[in-house]
């Protein structure tokens, strides 16, 4: 068979299979985690199939930064070229490769979290460099949401709880892997080790404390936030390890230590039932949001009917043309829309879309909760002065104290059980908080409906909401 490619050299040819395993990374993350020796050389050749057709690029924001990062992936004319390279069919890349328009799309609409993934797979690949190249393997469906292979047996599983997943659920998804379930839906019992991503330090904490109590004999699990397994270098001491006893570890001595296991073989279905060629989806929404469109869809998203005011102050930001020009365009797209007859910010199915894909979560289960007609938002509306006065009370004690608390609202905060008697009762929360003063976390919860508790903490907080009032030294609520 005649090759119909003959511009491209050998370098450009394996960038392209490297593309082929690795839908829409940058040329960074392609020159670390498939061990490249030259950076400017992956870029070159990534340049070169754009040019000839054989790729595409799109531009990411990451919510961290202001630079967008260009990001390629695979076309027809880039899977038709792979199959004579390596003198095979087209559909046999299409079922063995993540790189049909199926994948495409559920990639696209995941790229928020992939960024995420791809970015500790680099760091993987920094500290070890034996394993080189790894492959990422990605999951259509079950629990968890990637997986890292090394050729020396080197594998471990990457899981990511975001804002819209609830507790309940994410528990269920690790009872899956811990358990071993066999079934088309789930993965069989975890790798080695698996890194579980959270929000919050709260999540951090309960996610870390669940899975020590119950399955830290029957696989290996390490909990941080998004904030530091991103942002913090890998010798950071910030990875809490679910086992009894353990201190928290860096994620370096972590992957240094860990076991090879070469019988572990991540159970992941490729193939759709139609394998049809990539397409050009640079049109696609997700890749068009800015960091700052991100941001203020996020808020509105836990804390409901804010007022635009309100949503300023939560991203620390004054009402300038900016902050009024980036909010009117995600009211233009359908992503976020104001209550009728008011100045309240709610999320629209548009954006309640775009926060289920980023977080794995069932599209119609958030539209019955949280859409604009949906059973939680029906509450708020009924309950709208409570929701308002709430709201302003996280907006005050957040203002007062920026950096020293953290917020969760009611349906991401966890039920506090007490012993009343012979029986377990529990207290529904309206909205926890994560009181950061001196290097600790110390916890406080505040219910407006619950009657007057006292609460040690020792924060020097002073802020009032109807009859609950934190002082210096004690919390009345």
């Amino acid at each position: 068979m005649a090759k119909e490619l003959p511009r491209l050299n050998e370098s450009t040819e394996k960038v392209l299979h490297d593309l082929a395993i690795l839908p829409f990374a940058s040329s960074e993350e392609i020159t670390t985690i498939r061990g490249h020796t030259s950076a400017f050389t992956v870029y070159n050749a990534l340049r070169k199939l754009v040019s000839e057709g054989y790729a595409d690029s799109v531009q990411h924001f990451p919510i961290n930064t202001m630079r967008a990062t260009n990001r390629f992936s695979m076309t027809g004319k880039g899977v038709k070229g792979l199959g004579e390279i390596l003198d095979t069919e087209v559909q046999s890349i299409l079922t063995r490769l993540p790189c049909t328009a199926e994948w495409q799309r559920e990639m696209y609409k995941r790229i928020d979290g992939l960024a995420l993934y791809y970015g500790l797979a680099v760091k993987a690949a920094e500290l070890r460099p034996s394993s080189l190249p790894l492959t990422p393997r990605f999951t259509r469906s079950g629990s968890i949401d990637a997986f890292l292979t090394g050729t020396d047996g080197f594998c471990m599983g990457i899981m990511r709880k975001g804002n819209t997943l609830s507790l309940r659920e994410f528990r269920k998804n690790f009872w899956a892997i811990a358990e071993g379930k066999r079934d088309v839906h789930w993965q069989r019992r975890g790798p080695p080790l698996t890194l579980v991503i959270v929000s919050s330090s709260f999540e951090k904490n309960w996610i870390a404390q669940h899975i020590t109590d119950r399955y830290s004999d029957r696989m290996l699990a390490a909990v941080a936030t998004e904030y530091e397994a991103t942002e913090l270098p890998p010798a950071a001491l910030v990875w809490r390890v679910c086992k009894e006893g353990a201190n928290d570890m860096s994620l370096s001595d972590m992957l240094q230590r860990l076991p090879l296991d070469a019988t572990y073989q991540p159970e992941v279905t490729t193939e759709y039932k139609r394998n049809n060629s990539p397409v050009n989806c640079s049109r696609l929404r997700p890749t068009g949001l800015k960091p700052l469109h991100k941001r203020i869809l996020t808020y509105p998203a836990d804390w409901h009917m804010l007022t635009p005011g309100q949503l300023a102050d939560f991203l620390k930001m004054k009402k300038t043309t900016r902050f009024n020009s980036h909010l009117a365009e995600l009211v233009h797209w359908g992503m976020v829309e104001y209550q009728e007859g008011g100045s309240d910010i709610v999320v629209a199915d548009e954006g309640l879309r775009y926060l289920a894909y980023r977080d794995r979560t069932a599209v119609g289960t958030i539209r019955q909760n949280w859409g604009t007609d949906g059973r939680q938002m029906r509450k708020a509306r009924r309950e709208h002065a409570h929701t308002r006065g709430v709201n302003e009370f996280v907006r005050r004690i957040c203002a007062e104290h920026p950096g020293h608390l953290e917020a969760l609202p009611a349906h991401r905060a966890s039920r506090r059980y007490y012993r009343s008697g012979d029986r377990y009762r529990f207290i529904a929360l309206t909205r926890q908080y994560n009181l950061n003063w001196t290097a600790t976390f110390r916890p406080y919860c505040w219910n407006s409906s619950e009657r007057r508790r006292r609460v040690q903490t020792r924060s020097r907080l002073s802020c009032s909401y109807g009859y609950g009032t934190i002082h210096p030294k004690t919390a009345n609520i």
